[in-house]
């Protein structure tokens, strides 16, 4: 067990390593924005598209915790499932959102972002409910992959409506922070609220209140994205 935890020290510090090498410095002056062209940070939390894109990320945020944290005690202790299998099947399941997202970005200056993020929002926990009832690795992948898909053709739109927010208030890092911000709130709230879920009913449930969370939270993210 100690080895993934010195694996993971060990990537971290490969990434640091990257990132000084070959993230540059934007220091252009065409790049530079001048304070006095920002808009106040109660304008930009004030935002509807703002408010939408944050409830997008917090929601998936939310569920995608109980699939990190308690699909392996699922796969582990109902179906007998090794650990090498459940890591593989959640390596794959990451893996497969991370090209996705790369492979949907074009689709994203092509077509309407709102529309993207409303069809990849209430699809993709729509495979979550299912998880439950998969027996093998196989069963399981053939659940993941198409929500990490469907998720992954949200979340592009998700960033490119915020950089173009960002670059309307003149703001990217005000922006931004405001939407992570509900993210990792997300991250947070949800091992413990499906922790308690666990404790009290069952392992079912995690991913049943995970999938219903994140599907009716795009009701919000709808009424946002188009209200006047």
């Amino acid at each position: 067990m100690n080895v993934g935890f010195y694996a993971m020290a060990e990537f971290s510090a490969l990434s640091f390593i990257l990132l000084i090498l070959f993230v540059p410095n934007v220091t252009s002056n065409s790049t530079r924005q001048k304070r006095s062209a920002r808009a106040p940070f109660r304008t930009i939390i004030q935002d509807n598209n703002v408010k939408a894109i944050s409830i997008s990320l917090a929601s998936r945020a939310f569920y995608r915790q109980g699939i990190n944290a308690f699909l392996p005690i699922l796969a582990v202790s109902t179906i007998g499932m090794s650990l090498g299998n459940i890591g593989l099947v959640l390596s794959i399941f990451m893996l497969s959102g991370a090209f996705a997202q790369g492979l949907f970005g074009p689709l994203t200056d092509r077509f309407n972002k709102k529309k993207l993020i409303i069809i990849g929002g209430i699809t993709a926990p729509i495979f979550i409910l299912f998880l439950p009832y998969m027996t093998t690795s196989g069963t399981m992948l053939a659940m993941l992959i198409p929500a990490a898909l469907l998720a992954a053709f949200a979340r592009a739109s998700v960033m490119a409506l915020n950089v173009e927010l960002g670059t309307k208030y003149s703001a990217m890092g005000s922006v931004m922070g405001v939407s992570r911000s509900f993210m990792i709130l997300g991250m947070v709230i949800g091992p413990m609220v499906f922790g308690y879920i666990m404790d009290h009913f069952n392992i079912n449930s995690v991913f049943q209140v995970g999938a219903s969370v994140g599907i009716l939270a795009n009701v919000f993210v709808i009424y946002y994205l188009y209200k006047k």
